[in-house]
């Protein structure tokens, strides 16, 4: 399914997983670097200024990532 029709807690709930399951401790943001997962996810949630731009940047890697799976079934 495309996450662009997933409701807004859907991607949430997508990005967040996906962050969890990779393990990380922190995630970058921009220019002002680490942040820590834990932090960045309550942000998403909280939907700020701050959790609208991880969750899009968020989004885009899972979107990466399904771009990168279909060439790797083309080729």
């Amino acid at each position: 399914m495309d996450p662009a029709e997933l409701s807004v807690e859907q991607r949430i709930a997508l990005v967040t997983a996906r962050w969890r399951a990779g393990d990380w401790n922190d995630v970058i943001y921009g220019t002002d670097g680490e942040v820590a997962l834990d932090g960045a996810i309550r942000e998403v949630v909280a939907r700020s200024e701050m959790g609208q731009h991880l969750l899009a940047v968020g989004l885009r890697a899972i979107e990466m990532a399904r771009e990168d799976a279909a060439q790797l079934e083309e080729d």
